[in-house]
């Protein structure tokens, strides 16, 4: 009998609160999706070192067209690749080279978001060290 003369005696409350939670404007972020799968290794590091050499020798003897964009061409020119017109041809090595110099991490910003993202470097064809990295976005707020 005292729980109920305890609950009859005591104010409710907090309908202003609740009032101003049903009326207060709420802007929800998309959910940041953390991967809870495994990760796994589909290629050994032999069929990892071919397609690395594939890449060098792609880069190497076709190149890659920069169209249009004088000041790319100058970057690759003062690193050291051969340039003919807009075509850029990489020597062996200097892709890798490139690689290592590349900071390990950086802070990406999205400038129409509150959120911030830390991302590892991606290297995947000519990873530095030789040894198959893989990249992930973290998010830091």
């Amino acid at each position: 009998m005292t729980d109920v003369a305890t609950r009859r005696r005591s104010r409710g409350g907090g309908g202003a609160a609740r009032r101003a939670e049903r009326t207060s404007v709420k802007v929800e972020a998309a959910k940041f999706i953390e991967r809870n799968i495994p990760t796994f290794d589909i290629l050994t590091q032999e069929a990892l070192e071919i397609i690395e050499a594939n890449a060098e020798k792609v880069l190497e003897e076709v190149g890659v067209n920069f169209v249009n964009n004088p000041g790319a061409l100058d970057l690759w020119r003062q690193a050291g690749a051969d340039i003919n017109g807009e075509r850029v041809r990489i020597p062996r090595g200097l892709a890798r080279e490139l690689c290592s110099t590349a900071p390990s991490r950086y802070t990406q910003e999205i400038l129409w978001s509150a959120h911030r993202f830390m991302a590892l470097r991606l290297c995947a064809m000519l990873p530095a060290g030789g040894v198959m990295r893989r990249s992930r976005i973290f998010k830091n707020l």
